[in-house]
């Protein structure tokens, strides 16, 4: 049996090799011309460091509940989003990945996000999330919006072991969530 691929499928290879011929292009160019003024090619951004989980190896645990910091979160807005995502293609950044110390899934705009940067014309975009949040809404919602990329952060394989590292969350749940 053949099966067909989706133009959404195609489209996306094609837009991945386009991706992948540019990042080599970059790559080449910043050695060897050395470069680093126009070095950047991927960037990060943290669309939010809120969390709705307690990881007993994150750096935002401690900061959230054992520092002076305490309970200081919040959410980029959309103006200073777009502000980034467009000097970000100025100066031909290639991928935009939304994650840090927060969970993406979290700020109430982020299939927006990831819209407006695959609009503007960011080759990849990307985020990595615990998927606790994530459910069949969402996972359609990002691949409508042209998410090209997502890191599920799971430490252990072992549901018991999972929960002790990852406080609050759910092992069940996330891979259900996954699947």
């Amino acid at each position: 049996i053949i099966e067909r691929k989706s133009d959404r499928a195609i489209k996306w290879e094609d837009d991945r090799k386009v991706f992948i011929e540019s990042l080599a292009t970059k790559t080449k160019y910043l050695v060897e011309n050395k470069n680093a003024e126009n070095s950047l090619i991927t960037l990060d951004i943290e669309p939010t460091n809120n969390c709705n989980l307690q990881c007993t190896m994150c750096c935002r645990t401690i900061l959230e509940y054992d520092s002076p910091r305490r309970n200081k979160t919040g959410y980029m807005n959309m103006g200073l989003y777009k502000s980034i995502i467009d000097q970000a293609v100025d100066i031909g950044i290639l991928s935009i990945r939304l994650a840090w110390y927060g969970e993406p899934l979290m700020h109430p705009n982020i299939i927006e996000m990831v819209s407006y940067t695959k609009k503007r014309g960011i080759a990849e975009v990307g985020l990595n999330t615990n998927a606790m949040l994530l459910d069949n809404t969402i996972s359609t919602e990002l691949i409508d919006a042209g998410i090209d990329r997502i890191v599920f952060s799971i430490d252990s394989p072992y549901k018991e072991q999972y929960e002790n590292i990852r406080v609050g969350g759910d092992f069940d749940l996330v891979i259900n969530n996954i699947k």
